[in-house]
């Protein structure tokens, strides 16, 4: 996402004060019965039951368990960038950006819970794989996506998902797409693989840009996003990840260094960020 302050302008209490209309007390979050609890590489996810004060008003949310006491950096400062991405995302508003209900931060600073509403169809893949959606319901869905990441980049302060890839695209009950998990990759100051492993065809790799991988390219760059919608549409529409022929990570690389390209949009492949389409254009074509 983008830079909003510096870390050391605004004390971390001061910035959670700002975000205190969202802060929920973890006594609230009741796990529901009949799903698992998903283990990933940087969090755990839970569905819960959101209690209200209102009888009938509770909520089914999932419940994203961030473990920032088992990462290098220390928990206070992952804690304050998270703080920032949390600022931005509570601020935006669009029928295809996943809503943040509220966040929980304790353990001094060692934990941190984002909750957001529960998507019955689960990520893209999952629905995908479930539904076996027609070709004009594929469409409706890259729709949706190429909606939310405009909206996202012509902001005025423009703001960059960073992990574009199917695991981060939710559909509602509606069967709608929405995006999420921009900018968590940033404040944990990781590459995060959400819940698929190494050798996983989907992993995020699959979806960085190679100005990224092969150039050391800043990720915050709009036109990575780009390479990552082109990536994204290409497996939405062919059910095939960006190099499906290819498994291992570093043999990806080495393709990519060779000028290959998993897009049949070509000017989606190249290196140069001015040459790459827009999500604004995108959404127009």
């Amino acid at each position: 996402m983008s830079n909003l302050l510096s870390e050391h302008d605004h004390p971390l209490k001061e910035f959670l004060e700002g975000l205190h209309h969202l802060s929920i007390d973890i006594a609230r979050l009741k796990p529901e019965v009949g799903y698992e609890e998903k283990r990933g590489g940087y969090c755990d996810l839970q569905v819960a039951i959101l209690d209200h004060e209102i009888p009938g008003a509770s909520k089914l949310v999932a419940a994203k368990k961030l473990l920032l006491g088992t990462r290098s950096s220390d928990p206070k400062r992952l804690a304050f960038r998270l703080a920032r991405e949390l600022k931005v995302w509570a601020g935006l508003g669009h029928p295809h950006v996943l809503p943040l209900l509220g966040f929980y931060l304790g353990d001094n600073y060692k934990t941190a819970v984002l909750i957001s509403e529960y998507m019955v169809h689960g990520d893209l893949n999952d629905y995908i794989a479930r539904m076996k959606p027609s070709y004009d319901e594929r469409l409706h869905l890259v729709r949706d996506l190429t909606d939310g990441l405009a909206y996202l980049h012509t902001q005025t302060a423009p703001v960059r998902h960073g992990d574009l890839k199917p695991g981060n695209v939710l559909v509602n009950l509606q069967r709608r797409a929405l995006l999420s998990d921009f900018g968590l990759s940033k404040a944990l100051d990781t590459n995060p693989t959400g819940f698929t492993t190494g050798n996983d065809v989907r992993g995020t790799v699959r979806f960085s840009s190679p100005e990224v991988l092969l150039q050391g390219a800043a990720a915050q760059l709009l036109a990575n996003d780009m390479w990552s919608w082109g990536c994204l549409v290409l497996e939405t529409m062919t059910d095939k990840p960006p190099f499906a022929d290819i498994l291992p990570e570093p043999q990806l690389i080495l393709a990519l260094a060779q000028g290959q390209s998993p897009s049949q949009e070509p000017t989606c492949g190249v290196l140069e960020h001015s040459s790459k389409p827009t999500a604004h254009s995108g959404r127009l074509s």
